[in-house]
């Protein structure tokens, strides 16, 4: 199990919040926990379930030189972004001779 880093003060409105945008995609069973005060024991929530979906990308190809010539040596520079248009660093890309989708 590990946390977040979260020690938050509840305020005058008795409420914490916390913001993030590490959780990687996938299922995260997510819980809060009070340690209590001089007047109040310590309580733990039931954990909810967080689903993270994934980002959604797109790929694009281009050759250069295009058309190409018989025998000559023709660069093939794949792209993949995600929905923000950030260049995506992870992953592979697998170019495929003569495919159809």
């Amino acid at each position: 199990m590990s946390c977040l880093p979260s020690n938050r003060s509840t305020g005058t409105s008795g409420a914490a919040t916390f913001t993030t945008s590490s959780l990687t995609s996938g299922s995260h069973a997510i819980s809060a926990a009070y340690q209590g005060s001089a007047n109040h024991h310590p309580a733990t929530s039931a954990p909810i379930a967080q689903t993270i979906n994934k980002t959604v990308t797109t790929t694009t190809l281009a050759a250069t030189p295009n058309p190409g010539i018989a025998g000559k040596n023709v660069v093939r520079t794949a792209a993949v972004k995600n929905s923000a248009g950030t260049a995506t660093t992870h992953g592979s890309v697998t170019l495929r001779l003569d495919a159809t989708g």
